[in-house]
Parts: C-alpha cells; structure tokens; sequence
C-alpha cells in the first residue's frame, strides 16, 4: 500500500490492520447494530495523506453485501435473475460517501421461481450457483432449496417423464439430485446463506 494515494479497503476491522487502525482513530465507527446481523459501512475517509473507501463490517457475510451495496449503489452496476448490467469506468471517483447499513429483518428469504420443490427438477449446477451467487449480490441470506427432499423417489419418478430435450443425457438418479443439493448447499454456506 506504500506509495498509493487512493485506496480501498475491504474487510473486518479484527483481520484488517488498516480498518482497525481506522476505527481506533475513530475515522469509523462500528456502533452497535439493532441486531447482530448483517450491518455494515461504505465510506470514504481521508487520513494521512490517504484517501480510502471503505468497504466493512463486523462478519464475512456483511462485508460482501457491503461490496455489493457500493457496486450497485454507487458504481450503478445491475444484478438481476436473468444476468447483470456492469458499467465500464475510466476512473472510479470515490468521496462524500459516508454509509452505515443494518437489515431491518434478521431473515430475508426470497421468493423465487424455484421456489416450488418441483420446479427444482429443472436446475442443474450452473443454475444453483447462480441462483445463489444473485441471493447473496441482493443481500438476501436465507435461500429455498428444498430440492426433492420431501418425496424425493416421487420426484425423480417425475423428472424421468418429463420430456424435456434439455435434459436429454442427464442423470436424474436419486444419488445426482442429492449430491447436486450437497453441492449446492455447499455453495451457499460460503456465503453464510
């Protein structure tokens, strides 16, 4: 970071060395959410010499909804079901930003087009991932996947009629959608969903 006039800092204040240092300076503050969940801050702040946005919060979680509140906020960057709009910058003009968000709601569910256990017999991987991947860019934290668990031999039973060429080749077997529904849990966990 020496020799750079303008940074940004994204991260938790207790595995940043730069946002902790700011906090202490009092440059942020953290103050005490409403609720434990998924508060974080978006600021600007000069110090010594140095410009930084600040992208944080106390918990992974928050500080990738903070990111993601700057890109779309700010930046006018679009994320929706069916793809994402990103503006392209020559520069990146970051001042005058000073953010504390909290959630309302400790749980945000979405209620999506999958939201039906049988319209899941339609999403492969790349599908879940996205899903997934658009519910943590929305900042939502809770995700319906019921997948096929509730009746899952009646399930597959009803996937293996259907007559979809899209899945032509594909393997519907109970032992596909529960290492498919592994995965795709997986992968939300990583988002703290």
């Amino acid at each position: 970071a020496d020799g750079y006039s303008n940074l940004i800092l994204v991260g938790k204040p207790d595995s940043h060395n730069r946002i902790k240092l700011l906090q202490e300076k009092g440059s942020l503050d953290f103050r005490k959410p409403k609720s434990e969940h998924d508060s974080f801050i978006a600021k600007t702040v000069k110090d010594t010499g140095r410009h930084y946005l600040v992208l944080s919060s106390k918990d992974d979680r928050s500080v990738l909804y903070a990111v993601y509140y700057y890109l779309e906020s700010v930046l006018h960057c679009g994320f929706f079901e069916d793809g994402e709009y990103i503006p392209k910058y020559d520069n990146i003009v970051a001042s005058g930003l000073d953010v504390y968000e909290e959630s309302a709601f400790e749980q945000r569910w979405y209620p999506n087009y999958a939201g039906n256990a049988w319209n899941h017999g339609y999403f492969l991987w790349p599908d879940w991932k996205y899903f997934s991947d658009y519910c943590a860019k929305k900042r939502i934290n809770h995700c319906w996947m019921t997948g096929s668990s509730h009746d899952l031999p009646n399930y597959i039973k009803t996937i293996s009629n259907r007559e979809d060429p899209n899945f032509k080749g594909v393997d519907r077997s109970i032992l596909f959608e529960v290492e498919l529904m592994q995965k795709a849990i997986r992968h939300c966990r990583e988002f703290e969903l």
